[in-house]
């Protein structure tokens, strides 16, 4: 069995982790701010990439890098 334990969690408290890993442009704000998250996050992944296939670009898209 293959596992990659480089997304492993630990000191997951009471279903909250403080992980930081993926792209900036599909990041829920509760993973940019460290505030810590739930799975929820992964329904805001969900809606990014709807938005994006029907739109065509990621939301809050920008040249500029501020």
């Amino acid at each position: 069995m293959l596992t990659d334990f480089g997304l492993s969690k630990q000191g997951v408290k009471d279903n909250i982790s403080r992980s930081f890993c993926g792209s900036l442009a599909y990041l829920a704000p509760e993973m940019l701010y460290r505030i810590g998250h739930t799975r929820m996050v992964d329904w805001y992944l969900l809606g990014v990439l709807l938005y994006e296939l029907v739109i065509g670009t990621t939301p809050y898209y920008s040249n500029k890098k501020d």
